[in-house]
């Protein structure tokens, strides 16, 4: 059902897109993935469940099909990539983008091969704009033990051993350049390992990669991930992920996952170099010191996870550095009135929209909104400052992007929502419904009749109020790496009210942003949140809805205390996890 409501999120995406996702760029992204991750650490408690992973892909191969190499150097790119385009009946490589090989094919089908997930990110986006076209899209990407990685990576480097291919060498020296190269050549060994499969996993919501070898194991040696970020660059694609130790399996692999693809290998290093090719095997039986761990994880907590999956480190070293936590929520880092801040109000309906907004207007010292974006209220303001306030995740992420296009411009970014018990919210959005209490507001009615028009207003608008309940939430705590809204309940119970998410998809919409997720129930906190995580900004909240409507307010007033019958909730939660998880938080 997870799947299914994922298509609830899939925005209705304009040809304004391309803009944003062409420049969701990540750099920095090594800490940024690090920290992502680490938040989605906490969802290790999961059971794994094989049957999640052996079963077909949803991907619809056919004209216009897409297939997105982004992998780490050396680990298969070759093999993979040239599997596509003969398959798909490519032409020559084309020059199109940086950092990207593009290979045109028969029936309007493409291959992209890169060692880049941002670049990756930005030709799919030109070359597939719209989230509809990518029913046809996978990512593929894979893994190698770094006993059998580190000495193909040795032989290719040019600072390595790859002037050694065809020389007269004894095996001694050959092992000492090969430990002079680990020692001198270590940051960027260190980069080249996690730049891409860390980022990817991450925004394709894996839990870790311990867990992605659990289904693994369970499959012959790939994981098949359907739900990328609903707000990232690769929206609507698959991730295939495969093992290289068990590339025996992968025309098997590929041919059931892209059905109609078959698999060849190209030639291994020790095939391309027959006069050093016993050295080059001998390295796989390599004994690494303490010292070349300890200098090439160099602290990452995603090298470390790479080495202790497989068996290089131990699960003490690899726990230590994953426990690296940011500081304590309770002491947030503080985000200042600096020129160039941007505050984007992103909130569902009937939860504190309007007084959000005319804070950080009134503060920032703003103009009268424009309607420069669809669907978003944009106030410019002093110091090159901005505000924007929607209700629609694709809509923020088109005008943030045009706003903000590089993600070192967002050091001053915050994104804004925030939750309602069901108890008061749904009354609020009745009153607010044309089809509900809009027209009822100055009427002389009797509470008996107010309360039967409520419910007839939940039996009928049902997709409405599911609709409006997910439509901005889910998406935006799970871009944020959220672990579920019973964690964020956590947090907010210790806080005060309130949650600060610093951890974005590295390659998403909001990249760099800061989230505040704010509970009504404790709004009598709301200003010295603001103060603790903005200092300067006075929060002033609204009326509320029985001030405007005196003549109704009691009925209003009584509607909180409802009795919802199980036909009620079971309609409203139309079996719908996110809902569930909404209705379970406040004990309705």
């Amino acid at each position: 059902s997870k799947q299914g409501n994922m298509t609830k999120y899939r925005p209705a995406v304009l040809i304004g897109f391309l803009f944003c996702a062409t420049l969701f760029l990540y750099h920095n992204g090594g800490n940024s993935v690090n920290n992502f991750r680490r938040r989605l650490e906490e969802r290790r408690y999961l059971q794994f469940d094989p049957s999640t992973i052996l079963r077909k892909s949803r991907l619809k191969i056919g004209g216009g099909t897409v297939a997105v190499i982004i992998n780490t150097p050396k680990t298969g790119t070759g093999g993979l990539t040239n599997s596509f385009v003969r398959n798909f009946k490519c032409n020559d490589v084309e020059d199109a983008f940086p950092n990207v090989a593009h290979y045109g094919c028969e029936d309007g089908k493409d291959v992209l091969r890169t060692h880049y997930p941002d670049k990756g990110a930005e030709a799919l986006a030109v070359i597939r704009p719209l989230f509809q076209e990518r029913e046809k899209c996978v990512v593929v990407t894979a893994i190698r033990d770094p006993r059998t990685w580190l000495p193909s990576l040795f032989m290719q480097n040019p600072y390595g051993g790859r002037k050694l291919c065809n020389a007269d060498i004894s095996r001694e020296d050959f092992f000492e350049k090969y430990h002079e190269w680990l020692i001198t050549e270590n940051e960027r060994i260190r980069e080249t390992s996690v730049q891409a499969y860390p980022a990817l996993l991450a925004h394709f919501g894996s839990t870790s990669l311990a867990h992605e070898f659990k289904k693994m194991d369970a499959s012959g040696g790939y994981s098949l991930l359907s739900m990328p970020d609903p707000l990232g660059p690769f929206n609507d694609c698959e991730l295939l992920f495969l093992r290289m130790e068990e590339s025996a399996n992968w025309a098997g692999i590929i041919s059931k996952v892209v059905p109609g693809v078959t698999y060849r290998r190209n030639k291994s290093r020790g095939e391309e170099c027959p006069a050093i090719a016993s050295h080059y095997h001998a390295l796989q039986q390599y004994e690494y010191t303490e010292a070349e761990k300890r200098i090439i994880v160099g602290g990452d907590a995603d090298v470390a996870e790479y080495f202790s999956v497989y068996g290089l480190l131990d699960g003490k070293e690899q726990t230590q550095s994953q426990l690296q936590l940011p500081p304590a929520i309770a002491n947030p880092p503080k985000l200042g009135m600096a020129p160039g801040a941007v505050a984007l109000i992103l909130n569902t309906p009937k939860t504190g929209t309007g007084g959000l907004t005319n804070t950080f207007s009134r503060n920032f010292r703003c103009a009268d909104g424009l309607d420069s974006f669809h669907k978003v209220a944009h106030y410019s303001c002093h110091n090159g400052m901005d505000v924007l306030r929607t209700h629609y995740p694709s809509h923020a992420a088109e005008a943030l992007a045009a706003l903000r296009p590089n993600i070192q411009e967002r050091t001053q970014c915050l994104v804004v929502t925030s939750i309602r018990d069901p108890r008061t919210w749904l009354p609020s959005l009745f009153m607010q419904s044309p089809l509900g209490g809009r027209s009822m507001c100055k009427a002389d009615v009797s509470r008996e009749i107010f309360f039967e028009k409520y419910h007839d207003w939940i039996m009928t608008q049902t997709t409405h109020i599911q609709d409006t309940i997910i439509q901005v939430r889910p998406p935006l705590l799970q871009h944020f790496g959220s672990t579920g809204l019973e964690d964020e309940f956590k947090t907010m119970d210790a806080n005060g009210g309130y949650s600060l998410l610093t951890d974005p998809d590295p390659i998403g919409a909001f990249a760099n942003c800061k989230l505040l997720f704010l509970r009504m129930e404790d709004s009598q906190n709301w200003p010295s949140i603001f103060d603790a995580v903005m200092p300067g900004v006075k929060y002033t909240k609204n009326k509320s809805r029985s001030e405007e409507c005196p003549a109704i307010a009691s009925h209003y007033q009584a509607l909180q205390d409802y009795h919802y019958s199980e036909e009620e909730k079971d309609i409203m939660t139309g079996r719908n996890v996110n809902i569930a998880a909404y209705f379970n938080v406040y004990g309705l």
